[in-house]
């Protein structure tokens, strides 16, 4: 059984063209100082769902996550002002909070799996929303094959194999890019084509518009409010329910979470117009395994020990619905 926390993770995050201030930025030469940012603190994230791979900076080694929603990398802001990082140029980014201003920082030399690079320049976030000392965002994923072992609690990231990996027990997904994103296009509500990015960052499955407007309240009648943490510190608040019958792939979903949240970035994504989904862990984590291979653009999915691949009953919610008794979501 899946429990809620107080308030939900959701780290997609859109980069968009430099920001362009009317007054001159913050000076390069000296280090993030985390007293002139004016982000809320709110609370740690619990670390049981945090899966995080290693990476060398300079002579310490720290544990990032993989983030297939953030289109930028980025780095734990008090971990930048403790390193005395070089402070860079501001960047808009887009959550589900809207638009906001960032501070970045660069780092002289960022190692991880077969990558050594430098001069890298990090998007700085608080930690309490970001959840980790990092994010290796899809700017830095070309060529790379990232693994999630959902029952072991592990992840591994490492340089797409020459050789395509053979599972007869997975189901294969083929992966579209747009923008450097890869989208499921083979996926249904219904008989809706239904669009479907992969946010391994986010814990919570978002629908947009479009596809709210498709559901029926008695479709969607068993919801909650709650509110979700953004990657900007921000709470948003979202309806959170489940909806019937979604098709991903060959794999079919009797009954499927998904969240809708007043504000949505699927415009920056070019999802807006028809029903679109960005894939949590929620419904990730219901699968034994997941492995992204960014190089050859195929996404596996393999079931738990003793499960069928058709993951229809982790979705059972104990809640407490105002006005009525204890129900299931």
């Amino acid at each position: 059984m899946h429990m809620l926390a107080p308030a939900l993770m959701a780290t997609l995050m859109l980069a968009l063209p430099s920001y362009s201030p009317t007054t001159p930025p913050p000076s390069r030469a000296g280090p993030l100082d985390l007293a002139e940012e004016q982000v809320p603190v709110l609370f740690e994230r619990d670390r049981q769902e945090r899966m995080t791979v290693p990476v060398t900076m300079g002579e310490r080694e720290l544990r990032f996550m993989v983030d297939t929603g953030a289109e930028h990398s980025a780095i734990s802001a008090e971990l930048a002002s403790e390193m005395g990082l070089e402070r860079g140029q501001p960047h808009r980014v887009i959550s589900f909070a809207g638009e906001r201003i960032v501070p970045s920082v660069t780092v002289d030399d960022l190692t991880f799996s077969d990558r050594q690079l430098s001069s890298v320049a990090l998007l700085a976030f608080r930690k309490a929303a970001l959840g980790s000392d990092g994010i290796i965002g899809i700017d830095r994923l070309d060529g790379q094959m990232v693994r999630f072992d959902f029952e072991a609690g592990q992840m591994q990231l490492m340089p797409s194999p020459k050789r395509k990996a053979r599972d007869r027990k997975a189901m294969g997904v083929i992966l579209k890019e747009r923008d450097g994103r890869m989208i499921i296009s083979e996926a249904e509500y219904g008989r809706r084509k239904l669009g479907v990015v992969i946010d391994t960052g986010s814990s919570i499955t978002i629908g947009n518009q479009a596809l709210r407007e498709r559901i029926s309240e008695r479709e969607f009648a068993e919801f909650l409010h709650l509110n979700m943490l953004t990657v900007t510190g921000d709470l948003v608040p979202i309806r959170y329910g489940q909806i019937e019958n979604v098709r991903i792939g060959k794999m079919q979903f009797d009954t499927f979470p998904v969240a809708f949240a007043l504000n949505e970035p699927f415009d920056r994504l070019g999802m807006s117009k028809r029903p679109a989904i960005i894939l949590g862990m929620d419904v990730l984590r219901s699968f034994g395994s997941l492995t992204i291979d960014f190089g050859r653009r195929t996404a596996l999915f393999t079931a738990r020990k003793g499960d069928p691949l058709q993951p229809r009953d982790y979705w059972s919610i104990g809640v407490v619905r105002q006005g009525s008794p204890k129900g299931r979501l």
